[in-house]
């Protein structure tokens, strides 16, 4: 009997399984085969009894004396060789399972003590211990973890009588389960379950109770939903289309991801990852001069040699039909947005892409580009922007600048993006909270709360110096930096590669094949500034400054004295005759020369027209320049040498002015007629090449009265002057030394036909 009890023991031990309970205790020993009419029970046995009482640890381990007791011990009872009672073995044998229930209420264990088949029976209270984790909760609790589509509506009356769920065709249904879910939760479909149509018609809103800012449940279908979109196509959104909440199912082998907002105020991305760093370990990346990158996101992707396929990292499709009725400049679709806020030291990049072409050949492929941008569109852009750049809507590449007027608090998850504010009397400010104020500079600069406090009645003095405490009622301040911030570059193509400086080349850095309306570069709205004489603030009468509409204060402004539409390096040119062929580059350009010193106009390899340091203008060939930029130059073959000529008034075509021309011959000044094209000098002066003076018409003399001509000083010997007191022509001359005087010419008659 006692082997046997042994036995029963062992077989009847509870087993240990994830999500199994201990067995309720119950009264093995009034089973049938341990009654009374059992041919192996009956009437108590006297098995053994001892002579003389053991008088070990226990001194009455047998009773009473002549046999066993619920108390008679046993020594190394258990496996791990502990001690027990019979009254222990006996609440064991109570509590375990029976084997006549293996298999009809309990299944059986396999070859490895583990349960092959699902467990029968109300198990809400069973704990189980999740992987990974030591804390034990029960079935039940786990189970409301996540909502079941099918127990959800079998538990509101719409079920069969086998308990199967019931598709539901009741809108108003599936909006009280919707409402009873609230916020935050996993709603699972089972397989095959399929929404009814009629919610295609956007009819499911949110729940507005408790929080109607925490709507979102996601629908998880394991089987998928092989149902398409209202608008009929293959892409569009999936049957689940209750408000704001997020579906996740398989879809043509990939997993897919849907959400439509309908009315809801709070809407929340349908994927949220926040990643933290905060080791000091991390190694730096052999070669490329930084530390390992932390991806939150890891996409590695592989085509093999004799594969086809246009591989795509991240693909997006945004379809915007808004028709912006009450805002248009709020409705803003962006394909990608992102902020990066650097609050340290580090190196910051906002986006960053890597072609690398290592097939070490010329390039054949039918494009390598390091980033595309495309667009279209029909009509004109709106404004003038031929002749007001900052007008038009429609821009390929958009890039701004400003000053910050944010900063962060606290860090990691907990910190948060404050806007600086400014300063106010007798307020209390906060250790960390920053402000702009106009410093004894006249400009705007940050400063950062060190002592928390009060602030006092006035202003303080707004110091620019490193690290001085500035004392403000109880507050203290400490100067950061300046509130306007410069940029070095807008866009900067770099020559410097992996593995060597200056050893690849562009082509061409920008360029363009397209149509243009206006100019190709248009820097005309440009304002060139000194930075360290501008951002001075516009203050009124009692100093406050101006606001300039957009959340800012309005600026003084000076010059630059460096400012430039386009700066070149010596020895650069400009090439005005590119035809799109190799023989058009350079024939005709304008550099300046780093050997002569000089700017020039270069034709044909021979420099036209020279400017040089010394501020020397030199022409090459026949030059005729005149007010206006109304000049013209006429042919080496009419005038072979040298010449120029210089026009007071261009008009007339050309004709009848009074002009000057120099060439081999000599220097004429006087009216230049053209002839056939070119000029004919009828000049009213002459100087000519062995310097003798030619007049061709009259020369009328200095008319001054006698009193005037004799207050003159520092007069030379040979002037001549007409008297018109005496109507009289004087001349100047010292017939002796030191008696130099004005003598009238003496007239004989006057001429007579």
């Amino acid at each position: 009997m006692l082997k046997k009890l042994f036995l029963i023991t062992a077989l009847m031990s509870p087993p240990l399984a994830f999500c199994q309970t201990a067995a309720p205790i119950r009264p093995n020993h009034t089973l049938l085969q341990y009654s009374a009419t059992n041919s192996n029970a009956g009437t108590l046995r006297k098995l053994f009894q001892t002579a003389t009482p053991f008088t070990g640890e226990r001194n009455t381990a047998l009773l009473p004396p002549d046999g066993l007791s619920k108390d008679t011990y046993i020594p190394a009872l258990y496996a791990d060789g502990s001690s027990g009672t019979l009254y222990q073995i006996g609440q064991m044998a109570d509590g375990s399972v029976q084997q006549s229930d293996v298999g009809n209420t309990i299944a059986p264990l396999d070859e490895n003590k583990m349960m092959s088949a699902s467990v029968i029976g109300d198990i809400t209270l069973a704990p189980a211990t999740g992987n990974g984790t030591t804390i034990k909760r029960n079935i039940g609790k786990r189970a409301i973890d996540f909502i079941n589509m099918a127990d959800s509506l079998i538990l509101n009356g719409h079920g069969n009588s086998r308990e199967d769920p019931l598709p539901n065709k009741d809108v108003e249904i599936w909006q009280n389960l919707r409402n009873k879910w609230g916020g935050d939760k996993i709603v699972i479909l089972p397989s095959g379950y399929t929404p009814p149509s009629i919610l295609k018609s956007y009819s499911i809103a949110a729940p507005s109770a408790p929080d109607p800012s925490n709507k979102n449940i996601f629908y998880f279908v394991p089987g998928g939903l092989n149902v398409l979109g209202v608008n009929g196509s293959q892409y569009g959104r999936t049957l689940i289309d209750t408000d704001n909440d997020t579906t996740i199912s398989p879809f043509g082998g990939s997993l897919r991801f849907d959400k439509h907002t309908i009315s809801a105020a709070a809407v929340n991305p349908i994927i949220n990852i926040n990643y933290q760093n905060s080791s000091s370990s991390i190694g730096q990346t052999s070669g490329a001069g930084m530390y390992a990158k932390l991806p939150p996101i890891n996409v590695n992707m592989y085509q093999d040699p004799e594969a086809y396929g246009s591989l795509t990292g991240i693909s997006f499709w945004l379809l915007d039909q808004s028709r912006g009725d009450k805002a248009p400049m709020l409705n803003q679709s962006q394909i990608f947005d992102g902020t990066i806020i650097r609050d340290g030291r580090s190196s910051t990049w906002g986006f960053s892409l890597s072609h690398r072409d290592t097939t070490g050949t010329a390039s054949n492929g039918f494009s390598q580009t390091y980033a595309e941008l495309d667009g279209s569109a029909n009509g004109p852009d709106g404004g003038n922007p031929v002749y007001s750049p900052g007008d038009g809507n429609r821009k390929g590449i958009w890039i701004q600048s400003g000053s910050e007027n944010a900063h962060i608090e606290g860090t990691g998850k907990n910190s948060k993006l404050v806007e600086n504010t400014i300063w106010k009397p007798n307020t209390i400010f906060k250790s960390g909270e920053r402000i702009r104020a106009v410093a004894t500079d006249g400009k705007l600069h940050l400063y950062d709360v060190t002592t928390a406090g009060t602030t006092g009645q006035s202003a303080p003095l707004w110091s620019m110096a490193a690290g001085e405490a500035i004392p403000d009622g109880t507050v203290k301040w400490t100067h950061l930096g300046q509130f306007n911030a410069g940029f070095s570059k807008a866009i900067f193509v770099d020559g410097n590669n992996y593995f060597g400086n200056g050893d690849s080349w562009f082509d061409t850095i920008l360029t363009s094949n397209d149509n243009v309306y206006g100019a190709f570069i248009d820097v005309s709205s440009v304002r060139f500034i000194d930075p360290s004489k501008s951002f001075t603030v516009k203050t009124d009468e009692n100093g406050i400054p101006l606001p300039d509409g957009h959340n800012s204060v309005l600026y003084n402004y000076t010059r630059s004295p460096y400012g430039a539409a386009l700066r070149m390096a010596a020895d650069m040119n400009i090439d005005f005759s590119a035809d799109g062929t190799q023989e058009g580059l350079n024939k005709h350009r304008l550099t300046y020369s780093s050997t002569n010193n000089a700017l020039e106009y270069i034709s044909e390899n021979i420099p036209v027209i020279t400017i040089k340091n010394d501020l020397s203008l030199k022409t090459l060939g026949v030059s005729i320049l005149g007010s206006g930029m109304k000049s013209k130059l006429y042919s080496k073959n009419i005038y072979p040498v040298d010449s120029a000529i210089i026009g007071s008034n261009l008009w007339n075509n050309g004709n009848n002015d009074t002009d000057i021309l120099g060439g081999e011959g000599g220097l004429m000044l006087g009216v230049i007629k053209t002839q056939n094209g070119h000029p004919n000098p009828s000049p009213a002066l002459e100087i000519q090449n062995n310097n003798h003076v030619v007049l061709h018409d009259t020369i009328q003399l200095a008319v001054m009265s006698k009193a005037q001509i004799l207050a003159r000083t520092n007069n030379i010997e040979g002037q001549k002057i007409y008297d018109i007191d005496d109507h009289a022509e004087v001349t100047y001359r010292c017939p002796h030394p030191n008696s130099c005087s004005w003598f009238p010419v003496m007239y004989g008659a006057a001429l007579r036909k």
